[in-house]
């Protein structure tokens, strides 16, 4: 049984380290948009103010999942 419980423990450690790593990658993934769009605006099928708006509305995605509090957290240490 405790074989069974280190290896869930394990197991959503693993789980956590890989959810972490993918809001860091979207991140870097509008920033790099935003560094280097110019191949995107050949042909004319997007504007650079299309462009901008989604890579804004991205950002703030990423920064509203960085900084919203889990409800699983609002029960562990704000529940009274």
């Amino acid at each position: 049984m405790k074989l069974r419980t280190r290896t869930c423990t394990i197991s959503h450690r693993k789980k956590k380290q890989k959810f972490q790593p993918l809001l860091t990658a979207l991140k870097w993934r509008w920033e790099a948009l935003a560094a280097d769009h110019d191949y995107l605006l050949k042909g004319g099928v997007f504007t650079k103010e299309m462009l901008d708006a989604y890579i804004e509305l991205k950002t703030e995605e990423v920064r509203r999942l960085n900084t919203t509090t889990h409800p699983v957290e609002l029960d562990m240490y704000y529940s009274l």
